[in-house]
């Protein structure tokens, strides 16, 4: 009970904030009409917004939207909550299933297409309509690499010729396992090694290009599962938008959250 109230008074904090920023630009708003906003009744918002009741966490991307909350308040409001609140609002959420429905989970036998950094980038790199089809041009590998590569994506059935151009045989793929597999350590240690050779590079055209930033925080490991979740959901939306558009290029786009000093509760 004690933790709900601290989460009712964290989130009502910011809510009212910019509930009042809403009213003071456009004088005529009132609870009611922020209640038709939000799709919910006037009573239940009455509720929320006098403390009686916690905001579900369902809702929240609602009030977000609604009260146009800048970003580091609506982070703001959701670290008021438990990680099981995320997680369990995750397991229901029809707009990540609608974010997700083109994505293709990967059959263990394919895993070989990890072996080598560019066979994924390959197959993306096919989408753009003006690919000449030069593989080894476009990733600076040798016509050998580039050849062997084609044909062992084309017999596991990742990509196919059609009416003379290479297609993507499935939107977009995933790669996932509960266990530490060599198969993915050996592909993002090779994609860190591209990332380092990128760092190396100093051109001002090749700085403009990259964004390579970092953050080291100090947080409760208790919540170690609820961050990766929400850097696993955050990845996977920017992606999807990413790919929206037409292409010409292929970017990498990485993540890495680990720790760096000792538990300081160990003993």
């Amino acid at each position: 009970m004690k933790d709900q109230v601290k989460t009712i008074e964290r989130t009502l904090a910011v809510v009212n904030k910019y509930l009042s920023r809403k009213k003071d630009n456009n004088s005529s708003y009132s609870n009611r009409a922020f209640a038709r906003d939000l799709e919910l009744s006037p009573s239940y918002v009455s509720e929320l917004l006098s403390g009686k009741k916690l905001i579900p966490y369902k809702q929240i991307e609602k009030f977000i939207s609604v009260l146009d909350i800048d970003q580091a308040d609506a982070a703001e409001i959701k670290l008021a909550y438990s990680p099981d609140d995320y997680i369990e609002t995750y397991k229901k959420n029809t707009s990540n299933k609608s974010v997700m429905k083109n994505w293709k989970l990967n059959s263990r036998k394919q895993l070989n297409v990890l072996r080598k950094w560019y066979h994924i980038p390959m197959i993306d790199l096919v989408t753009c309509k003006n690919f000449d089809g030069d593989f080894a041009n476009a990733f600076n590998i040798s016509n050998e690499e580039a050849d062997i590569a084609v044909d062992y994506l084309e017999e596991v059935g990742l990509i196919a010729k059609v009416e003379g151009r290479y297609q993507k045989t499935d939107l977009k793929l995933q790669f996932f396992s509960k266990d530490s597999r060599d198969e993915f350590k050996n592909y993002h240690s090779q994609l860190l090694e591209k990332s380092l050779e990128e760092l190396e590079k100093r051109e001002e055209e090749d700085y403009k290009k990259r964004l390579i930033i970092s953050s080291s925080v100090a947080i409760d490991n208790n919540k170690v599962e609820y961050f990766k979740k929400r850097l696993s959901d955050f990845m996977q939306e920017l992606s999807a938008e990413m790919s929206n558009d037409d292409c010409n290029q292929v970017y990498h786009f990485g993540m890495q959250f680990h720790p760096l000093s000792k538990d300081t509760k160990e003993e």
